[in-house]
């Protein structure tokens, strides 16, 4: 929120915070948020959600004052828990359990599955770090199954694949994905998050849905 009109941890009335998300809305370009926000732009329709939220018990950072006239809401910010990683070289990859696990079946592997292949390589081009293709060969060239023309194609195969005309996000921790299921530990079991822990480039938090994991950046 803009501090100027709404701030998370002060007491808000629905008008505050239907003003702070009616600017929020005419400013972003992003499709998910614009959605999100369209029900959020009245008072009276900010009134209904945020009363529906203080009343889940799964929710606890929304509480509502019904002892003052207007109601006032106290909205608390939660920031990921997830550990952050700082990849400046790829090894730092694999401070994620699903990414050691990955590494873990490519080395013993006599080829590489596609799915993996395909992962490991879209999760390194999105990141904010710039690594090219001569840095993933490198990566890849200490696996039984490297071949450097073959290693060379497949890389610059994956990198040119698109969805639409968009590169296709990475893989996040909400999929359900069978070859995922093989190397993930679990998300009640893991410190990480891969859209958290890592930091992509802004187009890939900016094409992110509410459904992908930890929508925004960390």
């Amino acid at each position: 929120m803009d501090s100027e009109v709404a701030a998370f941890g002060e007491p808000l009335t629905s008008k505050q915070i239907a003003r702070a998300t009616s600017i929020f809305h005419g400013a972003t370009d992003i499709d998910w948020v614009k959605k999100t926000l369209e029900g959020l732009t009245s008072p009276q329709g900010v009134g209904m959600v945020l009363v529906d939220l203080a009343n889940d018990s799964d929710v606890d950072n929304v509480e509502v004052d019904t002892h003052v006239d207007p109601n006032e809401y106290l909205i608390e910010y939660h920031k990921s828990n997830a550990k952050v990683v700082e990849v400046t070289e790829l090894e730092d990859l694999l401070e994620l359990p699903c990414m050691q696990n990955i590494h873990e079946m490519a080395m013993s592997d006599s080829a590489p599955r596609r799915w993996y292949l395909f992962s490991m390589v879209r999760i390194i081009l999105e990141l904010e770090t710039d690594f090219s293709v001569e840095d993933i060969k490198e990566w890849f060239s200490q696996y039984p199954w490297y071949r450097e023309k073959v290693t060379d194609y497949q890389v610059r195969y994956e990198k040119k694949q698109d969805i639409g005309g968009e590169s296709p996000l990475p893989v996040g921790c909400n999929n359900d994905n069978r070859n995922f299921e093989d190397v993930c530990i679990g998300r009640e079991n893991c410190d990480y998050s891969i859209y958290q822990s890592l930091n992509f480039s802004d187009d890939v938090y900016n094409r992110l849905s509410e459904d992908d994991d930890g929508y925004g950046r960390r």
